[in-house]
């Protein structure tokens, strides 16, 4: 972070209302960068799609490799920021693995309407299986913060060598990076 504040000269040989106008004023910036918030990425949604039955959300996917998934996030690009396509769903190694301990039938992809069957998974995806992504293996976008300040004091010795009353305005500007 960067702040300073400036108060800008006005010519003392001015008097009366010229001075009032040119007296007092000041100029702020304050300047802030920060980096991201490390983050796990997760495929549950609270519905307990490992089959707990517990409130553990941390439902890990499996992080891909290939190319394309050395770097997880795409920086800059606010619509596609985690690249989805290097995360999967955990899969069964084997079709008896899948049989003897997965669920097919993940809550996220049960039909709305109860007397439809369920659908199941494609594949050996096993909602039940913790992935191999770790815990906070992803980072949030950083910030950069510019905020601008223009004062003008207006001391009014009638009531007090002290008493101000100021006006101000301000401008702020946040982006991601």
């Amino acid at each position: 972070m960067i702040n300073g504040l400036w108060e800008l000269p006005s010519p003392k040989s001015f008097s009366g209302p010229a001075r009032f106008l040119t007296d007092g004023w000041q100029l702020g910036l304050i300047f802030t960068a920060s980096t991201g918030i490390p983050f796990t990425p997760t495929f549950g949604t609270g519905n307990d799609p490992l089959g707990t039955l517990s409130s553990d959300d941390w439902a890990y996917p499996n992080r891909l490799g290939g190319s394309g998934c050395q770097s997880l996030t795409n920086p800059g690009n606010s619509n596609n920021y985690i690249k989805t396509q290097c995360f999967s769903v955990p899969v069964a190694p084997s079709q008896a693995f899948f049989d003897a301990n997965c669920d097919p039938f993940p809550p996220t992809l049960q039909p709305s309407d109860p007397t439809l069957p369920p659908v199941p998974a494609p594949g050996l995806q096993c909602f039940n299986l913790k992935g191999n992504a770790g815990r906070n293996i992803l980072t949030g976008p950083g910030t950069t913060e510019v905020d601008f300040s223009v004062f003008k004091n207006n001391y009014i010795r009638k009531i007090s060598e002290n008493f101000n009353v100021q006006f101000r305005a301000e401008s702020q500007r946040v982006q991601s990076r």
